[in-house]
Parts: C-alpha cells; sequence; structure tokens
C-alpha cells in the first residue's frame, strides 16, 4: 500500500514532530506498506497551515499519490470534528483510507461507523 504520513505537533518543537514521522515511518514500512508522501504540520492548532496541509493531502488523494493516510491519532488531522469529518468524507470519495497506527492497525471498519453515527444524530 502506497501511504501519505501526515503528521502535526502543537508545540514548535521540532524534535516532537521528527519523532512522530519517525513513528509512522517505522510502522508503515514494517508492515510492507511504502511512503509516498510526508505532509506535516509544526506548531499549530487549527490554523491557516494546518488547513493547507489537509487541502495538500486532499489534492494528492485527487492525483492518487497514495492508498492511504496514517497519522498518529485522530486529532494529528484536526481537533474541530466538522472539518475532520470533511476531510475524512473527501478521502473516502476518493477511495482513499485512514490509519491510526498507535490506536488500531486500520479505522478502515471504524469510520463507516462513525459516519453513519454523524448523519444520524445531524451533525
Amino acid at each position: 500500500m502506497r501511504v501519505c504520513i501526515y503528521a502535526r505537533v502543537d508545540s514548535p518543537d521540532q524534535d516532537l514532530l521528527d519523532m512522530q514521522i519517525k513513528a509512522l515511518r517505522e510502522h508503515t514500512m514494517l508492515n510492507g506498506h511504502t511512503v509516498t508522501s510526508v505532509v506535516s504540520v509544526l506548531g499549530t492548532s487549527g490554523n491557516t497551515n494546518q488547513q493547507k496541509s489537509l487541502q495538500t493531502v486532499l489534492e494528492m488523494a485527487r492525483e492518487n499519490v497514495f492508498d492511504a493516510v496514517f497519522a498518529a491519532n485522530p486529532s494529528r488531522l484536526s481537533r474541530d470534528t466538522f472539518t475532520y469529518i470533511e476531510f475524512l468524507e473527501e478521502l473516502k470519495a476518493h477511495g482513499k483510507t485512514i490509519c491510526y497506527p498507535s490506536v488500531v492497525d486500520d479505522m478502515s471498519e471504524v469510520i463507516p461507523i462513525f459516519m453513519e453515527l454523524v448523519r444520524e444524530v445531524g451533525l
């Protein structure tokens, strides 16, 4: 599987960001996948740089650069629920999945259940 690594830290600590990328890269390679791209954001939470980085990932999804996005956990993508859901929906529309190796090995079965719940409650 071709993987886009997405890493984000809220602090300006480059070492933390590098450790997150390293852990995701190691997990990817240990499981026989190939890292095709790395998108990272340093020291931001919910700002323009984070939004630009998510748009970059979506552009790569449209261009079929990867099959899955690996992130440390859901909050690394966005702490805003609506932004997170929109991002997941667009990834899904392009046939891509997202995995959180530190949470479980593959969220592909959990995400559709979560999305259905969100639709049911009208978020």
